[in-house]
C-alpha cells in the first residue's frame, strides 16, 4: 500500500521511495527485531575472510516497525524443514534504520542505514547472500511464504546460484522433483 500511495501521490518527484517510508506511519507490527541466540550479535562483523569452510552469509534486512518480519519469523523461519537449513549460514539480522555501525561483508566500517541504502533496499524484510569472500550472490526483495524462502536458501546453498542464474527456473525444477517424489508442493504455505 505505501508504494502505491508513493506512486499515486507523485512522491517520487519530491523524495526516494526508503525517505518516504521513513515518514509513513506502517501497520501494526511487534515494534522488535527477532533476533536470535544462533545469529551473529552486535555489534554486526560481517566481514569475510574466504577461510576454508565458512558457511555462507545471510543477512536479513529488517525493521522493527514490520509485520511481514514479524511474519517471517514467527511463521516461516521458525519451520522445522527451514531451521534446519538455516544452520547451514552465518545469519545476521540488520536493522535498515540503525545508526548502529557494522562492517559490512567486505570488510567496510559503515551504519547500518546507510549499508542498506548503499544496497538499495527498499523493502523489509529482504534476504541477501553473499559468499565466503564477502560477494553478494543473491538477494531476495520480496515477500515470500515457506516454499520460496527454503527454495531461495537452497539455491544459495547448492551453489546453484552459480550454475542456475534464473531463480524460477531453480524453483520450478524443485517443485517438479518434489512432485515426482510424491510430495506435495503448496507455493503459498
Amino acid at each position: 500500500m505505501a508504494a502505491l500511495d508513493y506512486v499515486a501521490g507523485k512522491e517520487e518527484q519530491i523524495q526516494t521511495f526508503r525517505d518516504y517510508l521513513a515518514k509513513v506511519q506502517p501497520v501494526a507490527a511487534s515494534g522488535k527485531l527477532h533476533r536470535e541466540p544462533g545469529y551473529l550479535q552486535p555489534p554486526l562483523n560481517l566481514h569475510r575472510t574466504a577461510q576454508q569452510g565458512q558457511k555462507p552469509l545471510l543477512v536479513l534486512m529488517e525493521m522493527k516497525q514490520c509485520p511481514p518480519c514479524d511474519e517471517l519469523h514467527q511463521e516461516i523461519l521458525s519451520n522445522p524443514d527451514l531451521q534446519k537449513t538455516l544452520q547451514g549460514f552465518d545469519v545476521a539480522l540488520v536493522d535498515i534504520w540503525s545508526a548502529e555501525e557494522m562492517i559490512s561483508p567486505d570488510g567496510e566500517r559503515i551504519k547500518a542505514t546507510d549499508w542498506a541504502e548503499t544496497l538499495g533496499i527498499h523493502y523489509a524484510p529482504s534476504m541477501l547472500f553473499f559468499d565466503s569472500k564477502g560477494r553478494e550472490v543473491f538477494r531476495s526483495e520480496a515477500y515470500l511464504r515457506t516454499f520460496h524462502t527454503q527454495a531461495a536458501m537452497e539455491y544459495v546453498l547448492s551453489g546453484s546460484c552459480r550454475d542456475q542464474p534464473n531463480f524460477q527456473r531453480f524453483v520450478q525444477i524443485k517443485a517438479d522433483q518434489m512432485r515426482d517424489n510424491g510430495e506435495a508442493v503448496d507455493l503459498m504455505k
